[in-house]
């Protein structure tokens, strides 16, 4: 459904002008947008998105968004199941993260704000860059680096680093965590990111959860889960991508319009 953002870029500004003169005085102001996605049609299950320019024109306009969204999910359980989620679409999970650090950069450069330290990016996987991962690791990391190798996010809160896929095999060298000690025993880890204080997150290989591990100076110590601040953070690691995408959208949502 690119086409709408694409109509939307082709509206006059002075159309936009004239809508928010409306707006001004009381008037509504809204794109509706009805859509049914049918998971077993590869076009029409990902919803759609809208670019930075769509989006100030909608803003230029004082639009709201009315968006109703009808899913036809492959893999649903016949009876519903508390809790249930379909999977996380990883390659419409990093052109959200793309849209939204694109908003971030867009944003800031308006205002004039003084650019945060360092390069924020999500860099899409690609065969040339396709690094070995590990023996043994987690079914769910594999399918993340399928679609990203390495994302940072250094201006959202303290800063947010999904590792490259290389990083893995360089666990060792770096001084990342492999191993906690949870309910008195050694449990195997594969950290994948960072902040930017110098903390961890960490992908238990038994049990899928996600661990913080804080910054610490005793880099030979094993963490212990429950001790010094590492906790768990989500139940899997579709969870975590999920609450870094909300973490980035409440940002998005706090900045300047």
């Amino acid at each position: 459904m690119d086409g709408i953002t694409r109509a939307i870029e082709a509206l006059p500004g002075d159309l936009a002008d004239r809508l928010r003169s409306r707006a001004d005085l009381g008037d509504a102001v809204r794109l509706v947008v009805v859509q049914d996605m049918d998971g077993r049609d590869p076009h029409g299950a990902r919803g759609f998105f809208l670019t930075t320019e769509a989006l100030a024109w909608l803003a230029r306009a004082g639009a709201t968004l009315d968006i109703d969204q009808y899913a036809d999910l492959v893999g649903e359980p016949d009876e519903v199941v508390a809790g249930y989620r379909p999977r996380l679409d990883l390659d419409w999970w990093r052109d959200s993260m793309v849209a939204s650090l694109r908003l971030i950069e867009a944003r800031s450069r308006e205002h004039e704000e003084e650019e945060t330290p360092g390069v924020s990016f999500v860099r899409a996987a690609s065969m040339e860059r396709k690094a070995v991962l590990p023996p043994g690791t987690p079914d769910s990391l594999v399918a993340l680096y399928e679609a990203v190798d390495g994302v940072s996010l250094v201006s959202v809160d303290d800063g947010y680093v999904i590792h490259p896929a290389a990083w893995l095999n360089e666990a060792s060298e770096r001084g990342h965590p492999e191993r906690v000690v949870a309910d008195g025993a050694h449990a195997d880890v594969v950290t994948f990111g960072s902040d930017g204080v110098g903390g961890y997150f960490a992908l238990a290989v038994d049990g899928g959860h996600v661990l913080y591990v804080p910054p610490t100076e005793d880099r030979d110590a094993v963490p212990t889960v429950g001790a010094g601040g590492v906790r768990e953070v989500a139940a899997d690691l579709d969870a975590f991508l999920r609450q870094l995408l909300d973490v980035v959208d409440a940002h998005v949502e706090g900045l300047p319009a």
